[in-house]
């Protein structure tokens, strides 16, 4: 039996669509006749969009068996492009349909949009990149499988199996394809991401295609300019430190470049300079500048004077599209040598004493070349037997030059009068000699004698009775020694009032009284004493005072003592009921 099948194909307005392949396939379920198989001839709408063929002319049913109605069934592809070997299945649907029992069979088909993958979400990295960082992008996609085309019969098939194996599979994901630019594509499993760090630097676009089995697809583009990473700049000089930490002098400093570079375009894309600031002793300009493409070119410099030196190191690079330039600067401080110049001395005692002055200076650096020492020493009565005695002044001044660290000189000072000591200490500070100096103050002490009178020890209280005598002894004792006997003279006063009332004292001077040697004294007066000054009859205290004249070992000084008040008193004649005194002339009665 001879049939037909026959058709339009229209878009969705209804009208014919010209041109659309149409390629039958029939799948023969009697397993007695000929395999199921394609259609040898491809069938073309015309103007209207009409097609037809007749699956007997095309022996699609061949010689061996026969197709059955209602069970055997065929399919149609539609395609725009393509024929039964190289078939655009992109756009393609399949119509499954029973062996229609009517010779003449009409199948309308109703062309519907071509269905893409979806991508349901998407990452990207921002549009600008750099190199030697690792980018990710990612998507989310999916298909959507819920279309149906019109048919005539069955529903449209999305999915064409026979004997299990795959003819038409439908829109299903397949690799997703990451496009990164600077490399060929990479395919990753859909619905997952991709990472990549670019290399060299560029303008790129970067891109995820999302594909179904088919070669559909969807994409998601976007243009990125890739740059190279601007370079990490850092240095350090050596030596970074001498003994006491400080760098000092003209000492010479290596600067090195600790520049980091993640893209390694130091040796040959790079230029660096040094610019190292200084200034001569004159206050002059000494800054150097140097210029390198070699990274590890490291530049020296003595500095000529002290103070915070800036020292910049710049970097001209270019990040891949554009010349640019980075920088880093810091402060090196140059100290100049020091030394804090030190002695000791020995205060005097006197002329005599032999004061030493030892140098005591530290120098840790060897810097010293030599040590001078100045002390001044200006006096007057040097000589009591000079004609000039008190009215000239002598000058004792001493300095000593062409010392050693560690040298000692000595000097005997002829006043007490504070002195200045200087000592100064010449050293080269890096650049030049200097002198360093330190002054202490010299007080010299002197020796003391205190004037003490020792009392008549047979009268301790001295109440002196008529015209007796009565002795006091020079008890004067000295302070730091008197191994040179410094006592000169003394001098005694007594206190006592003539026979007319009148106050009188006795002096004895000019004489000189080892310390212990006694005195007596007999009180001429007859007239009564008190021991309160002022009191009736005119009674007053007797004080006796003994002044001393010493050598303290620079001068000569005095120091006077007054006895305890002594109470003169004429004797008197006691019994229970009086007491009397009598005064005859020219004779003292008690």
């Amino acid at each position: 039996m001879a049939y037909a099948v026959y058709g339009y194909v229209k878009d969705s307005s209804g009208n014919g669509v010209e041109g659309v392949k149409i390629l039958p396939y029939f799948n023969k379920v009697d397993s007695g006749s000929d395999p199921s198989k394609w259609s040898d001839v491809v069938y073309t709408t015309d103007s209207s969009g009409y097609y037809s063929y007749s699956p007997e002319d095309n022996n699609l049913l061949g010689s061996e068996g026969v197709y059955k109605k209602d069970s055997d069934r065929f399919y149609v592809a539609c395609s725009y492009d393509g024929d039964k070997d190289a078939l655009d299945i992109t756009h393609a649907m399949f119509h499954a349909h029973t062996i229609p029992n009517a010779d003449d069979s009409e199948i309308n088909i109703t062309l519907v949009a071509k269905h893409s993958p979806i991508i349901n979400s998407s990452v990207l990295p921002s549009t600008d990149l750099l190199t030697q960082h690792s980018y990710t992008m990612s998507e989310n996609s999916y298909i959507d499988t819920s279309w149906n085309s019109p048919s005539y019969g069955e529903p449209t098939s999305q999915k064409f199996i026979y004997d299990l194996v795959d003819i038409f599979d439908g829109h299903q994901l397949i690799d997703t394809v990451y496009t990164w630019g600077e490399i060929a594509d990479r395919t990753v499993t859909n619905n997952t991401s991709d990472s990549y760090t670019f290399e060299i630097a560029g303008d790129y676009t970067i891109k995820i295609t999302v594909r179904e089995k088919w070669d559909t697809y969807t994409e998601v583009t976007q243009d990125v300019r890739v740059k190279y990473n601007e370079p990490t700049m850092d240095f350090y000089w050596t030596p970074t430190e001498t003994s006491d930490g400080k760098i000092k002098g003209a000492e010479e400093i290596t600067f090195n470049n600790l520049v980091v570079d993640v893209d390694d375009r130091t040796s040959t894309e790079y230029t660096f300079k040094w610019e190292i600031e200084d200034t001569n002793q004159d206050g002059s300009d000494n800054s150097d500048t140097h210029t390198a493409k070699d990274s590890t070119f490291s530049p020296t410099k003595q500095f000529q004077s002290a103070g915070s030196k800036t020292v910049t190191l710049t970097c001209y690079w270019n990040d891949g599209f554009d010349d640019l330039e980075v920088s880093i600067s810091k402060e090196i401080v140059i100290e100049a040598y020091t030394i804090e110049p030190e002695f000791t001395w020995n205060n005097p005692i006197d002329r005599d004493t032999v004061v030493t002055m030892t140098d005591t200076t530290v120098d840790t650096d060897n810097r010293v070349s030599g040590i001078k020492i100045y002390t001044n020493d200006y006096y007057d009565m040097y000589n009591p037997d000079s004609s000039d005695y008190g009215n000239s002044e002598v000058d004792n001044t001493e300095s000593w030059t062409g010392l050693v660290l560690g040298d000692a000189v000595i000097h005997k000072y002829q006043s007490e009068a504070a002195h200045e000591i200087k000592l100064v200490a010449t050293y080269n500070d890096g650049w030049k000699d200097v002198d360093q100096e330190i002054i202490h103050n010299l007080v010299p002490t002197h020796h003391e004698l205190t004037a003490l009178i020792a009392q008549d020890p047979a009268n301790p209280t001295l109440k002196c009775y008529g015209q007796n005598e009565y002795t006091w002894v020079n008890a004067s004792v000295t302070v730091n020694g008197d191994a040179e006997n410094r006592q000169i003279d003394c001098r005694w006063n007594w206190q006592d009032r003539e026979e007319d009332g009148s106050e009188h004292l006795t002096t004895r001077e000019g004489v000189l009284w080892d310390a212990n040697q006694g005195f007596t004294f007999q009180y001429p007066s007859r007239k009564p004493y008190s021991a309160v000054d002022g009191a009736v009859d005119g009674n007053f205290n007797k004080d006796v005072e003994l002044v001393v004249r010493y050598d303290n070992g620079w001068n000569d000084v005095t120091h006077a003592n007054t006895a305890v008040a002594a109470e003169g008193s004429p004797y008197e004649v006691t019994d229970r009921t009086i007491t009397y005194e009598c005064n005859i002339d020219g004779h003292t009665h008690g």
